[in-house]
């Protein structure tokens, strides 16, 4: 479909160049070229952005004319402009639910109903068999959009709080891990990736943040882990090393590569190569006739964080009361230990600062070094 008068074009320049899209407009009667950029995906959100800022005249009507793709661009760089701590999963789950929007892109945004956007959320469920989750951040971008329509008078009505997504069922249950299964990789620390899992259990450590976790943020000789990349700025805190997973973390820090967890050659592992590692890992580990039970570590990043709370801390947390009891009980005792000297004995584990934890994620954690100081 054509774009607007003065909307301008985008060129993809010739050459081994880092930026080689070029956004052209027409200056005074003449094309001008205006700036480059290293994807197509910068220079049309630059592009959307430079005709609503020049060309502030154009009729009303335009409003009725704008399609799909455009406002996803308007929309995008104004959303861009609102919010700065946008993270690079968040942008990339917009430019996936966009992808699914194929069907839309060249459609007029303030004539489309209810059953256009509803078979795009269908062809995800019933064609291409996709999750729940997907579906959910479809509908979530086109909630966005028409917020973003309303208060731009661009259309009245939002037809995304009309789409119907179906009821999620989890592929792989969150299951959590018998001491058995815990015993039988002790037992096979041969196996390659078997020490992550234990990392993973004993630290409560997301695999995102164990994976970004490097070398230089690891505390051998005061023993703890200090957490720079984390999903949310609540999940940037130091943790303790448990003395069992001690020879583990320091065993890794003999090996090459920059970060904690790399493979033999040296080079850090990505989420989907480490899954897939530990997935085969556990067809190895896990017996015959337990293999659906035996493999809920494909789902580590909340079945590690449970089996930690459940086994480290000693019990299964019965009540949110217990938990939240528990919890404000270590926050006391390690704020006490770090008042608390020691010139008798200096080698007896003093509680340095770093270790107060006020994050469920960390309370065990926190607990244990209240423990061992008291």
């Amino acid at each position: 479909m054509k774009n607007p008068n003065g909307y301008g074009c985008i060129r993809l320049m010739g050459g081994n160049r880092r930026r080689p899209y070029a956004f052209i407009a027409t200056v005074n009667g003449r094309q001008k070229y205006i700036a480059a950029f290293e994807t197509i995906y910068d220079a049309k959100i630059f592009q959307s952005r430079y005709f609503e800022e020049h060309h502030r005249d154009f009729l009303p009507s335009y409003h009725k004319k704008i399609t799909f793709s455009e406002l996803y661009f308007r929309w995008l760089s104004f959303h861009k402009d609102e919010d700065n701590a946008l993270s690079r999963s968040t942008l990339s789950g917009y430019e996936y639910a966009y992808a699914h929007c194929y069907p839309l892109h060249e459609k007029y945004f303030p004539d489309l109903q209810f059953l256009e956007l509803q078979s795009v959320i269908n062809h995800m469920r019933f064609k291409e068999n996709l999750s729940c989750s997907s579906c959910k951040k479809v509908k979530n971008l086109l909630s966005l959009m028409y917020k973003y329509a309303i208060k731009a008078n661009i259309c009245q009505t939002n037809y995304a709080l009309l789409l119907s997504i179906g009821h999620n069922h989890p592929v792989y249950p969150h299951h959590v891990m018998s001491r058995q299964k815990i015993n039988r990789l002790w037992s096979s620390l041969d196996t390659p990736g078997a020490d992550t899992v234990l990392i993973l259990l004993y630290t409560g450590l997301r695999v995102s943040e164990m994976l970004n976790m490097l070398k230089v943020e690891v505390n051998l000789r005061h023993k703890y882990l200090r957490v720079t990349h984390a999903k949310t700025a609540s999940g940037v805190r130091v943790i303790p090393i448990h003395p069992r997973i001690l020879p583990i973390i320091s065993q890794r820090m003999t090996m090459p590569g920059p970060n904690l967890v790399c493979d033999y050659s040296g080079r850090p592992y990505e989420y989907s190569r480490y899954r897939s590692a530990v997935w085969h890992m556990e067809n190895t580990l896990a017996p015959s006739d337990c293999s659906c039970e035996a493999l809920v570590l494909i789902n580590f990043p909340h079945v590690s964080l449970s089996s930690a709370v459940t086994h480290l801390v000693g019990k299964v947390i019965g009540s949110i009361t217990f938990l939240l009891s528990s919890l404000l009980s270590t926050a006391f005792s390690v704020t006490h230990c770090l008042h608390t000297t020691n010139s008798d004995n200096p080698d007896r584990g003093i509680v340095p600062s770093y270790i107060v934890c006020f994050s469920i994620r960390n309370a065990y954690c926190a607990r244990r070094c209240a423990i061992v100081t008291n």
